[in-house]
């Protein structure tokens, strides 16, 4: 009984230290896509960012659609897909273009396609299935799409006429390190995930782990470049604060 009691009054108190507290539960399914890159780590969170802020997604295959709701988890919309879809790769409502309507770019068995909110298709990359957005050195947002085949590599870069809130930018530079030319000659580009003004290290890696150089950097948003001119032909690894990205030395 004694133990009992105290098994019950631990439980009590780890109830009152607790710090999180449960705001919804969202069901939702997924492609078979969806669940590979779930095992893996990803497309785990279905929350995207608006000019209005944070909104939560569900996906429901059987209607191919998805539920979109505000940050109190109300309902605010149903998207219905034109199309059977692959991965959901970005929602946004300003980056593609300058109206309200959400944006959507996703992938269906061969191509990215990009729809808005009412299931309008905007445009479609043909043969391309991953998907990229970073900030150029003119300070306006690039799409890279790519696709890997098994005998090359192939990328495209478009320019992208909207834009994106400071809390967008933010969160998107977070998710993204990327390099570019890649390969490189005398310089590489790297897209700058910091944007709290403090100064922070890049560091560089050959193919063996020995570190060949570091650079302060102040985090302002700017792209970061990096003189490879002393650099030998290779592969090589660059590291900012856990994040990581490979380019190539020609």
């Amino acid at each position: 009984m004694k133990k009992n009691l105290l098994i019950l009054a631990i439980f009590a108190i780890s109830k009152l230290n607790a710090q999180a507290t449960l705001e919804h539960t969202y069901t939702s399914n997924g492609t078979s896509n969806e669940i590979n890159q779930s095992a893996s780590g990803f497309g785990l969170i279905r929350n995207f960012y608006t000019q209005n802020g944070v909104k939560y997604y569900t996906l429901n295959t059987n209607t191919n659609s998805i539920e979109i709701f505000n940050v109190n988890h109300q309902l605010q919309q149903q998207v219905n897909f034109p199309e059977e879809i692959g991965n959901i790769l970005y929602i946004t409502d300003h980056l593609f273009n300058n109206d309200d309507l959400i944006e959507i770019l996703y992938t269906n068995l061969n191509d990215l396609v990009l729809i808005n909110e009412q299931g309008t298709i905007l445009q479609t990359f043909p043969l391309r299935s991953f998907a990229k957005i970073f900030k150029s050195d003119e300070n306006t947002f690039k799409l890279c799409t790519s696709r890997v085949p098994f005998n090359e590599f192939n990328f495209d870069i478009y320019s992208l006429t909207g834009t994106l809130s400071l809390l967008q930018e933010q969160l998107y530079a977070q998710q993204n390190l990327i390099g570019f030319p890649n390969p490189a000659s005398d310089k590489i580009n790297i897209t700058n995930p910091i944007l709290n003004g403090s100064k922070e290290m890049i560091f560089i890696f050959d193919a063996s782990g020995k570190k060949v150089h570091e650079q302060e950097f102040l985090g302002n948003g700017e792209n970061i470049i990096i003189n490879t001119v002393s650099l030998s032909s290779g592969v090589y690894t660059y590291i900012i604060k856990g994040k990581t990205n490979k380019f190539i030395k020609q």
